[in-house]
């Protein structure tokens, strides 16, 4: 705590705010992956499916499992794109409202945003493939992929950017 104490109050808000936009992400990658999962048991296989005295239950447990999988494909591309839109809509604001030009970055806010981020992929990526028992790790890679590259682009490098401005600005004088 001591560590974040030593911060402006608009350097901790900043940091405090990256750090709830990747709590938020996190419920949302978390719950999605948790939804990809549901969403491939939609329908159940057959067991005893008799036509004029023949067994047709494989060829129907086939075309159960095509359309499973295809729902489940689906629900990946719509979580997806989900997490591409909740992510834009967290963090442009965040990024054009935080980080201006005479914005004052020290640091530790430039560590602790990247911490954040490590954190974020870390604890994501464990989660997820603890709520589906190590299944699903395309998709799990995906979404968490989605929203770490862009607290990458909107959050850690142009606080980075913003601290290298600062730091010329001051050794140039």
């Amino acid at each position: 705590m001591k560590y974040v104490n030593d911060l402006s109050n608009r350097q901790k808000a900043r940091v405090i705010t990256l750090f709830i936009i990747s709590i938020l992400l996190f419920f949302n990658a978390t719950g999605y992956v948790s939804g990809i999962e549901d969403a491939g048991h939609q329908i159940d296989y057959m067991e005893d499916m008799n036509v004029d005295g023949s067994d047709f239950s494989p060829i129907a447990n086939l075309f159960i499992f095509g359309t499973n999988s295809m729902l489940q494909f689906l629900t990946g591309l719509l979580a997806a794109a989900a997490m591409i839109i909740l992510s834009l809509i967290l963090l442009v604001p965040w990024r054009l409202a935080a980080i201006r030009k005479n914005s004052e970055i020290s640091k530790k806010e430039l560590s602790i945003a990247k911490a954040t981020l490590i954190l974020f992929v870390t604890i994501t990526l464990i989660t997820s493939c603890i709520l589906t028992r190590f299944t699903y790790i395309s998709f799990i890679v995906l979404l968490v992929l989605i929203p770490a590259v862009f607290l990458l682009t909107l959050g850690v490098l142009p606080l980075k950017n913003a601290y290298k401005r600062a730091n010329e600005n001051q050794t140039g004088k």
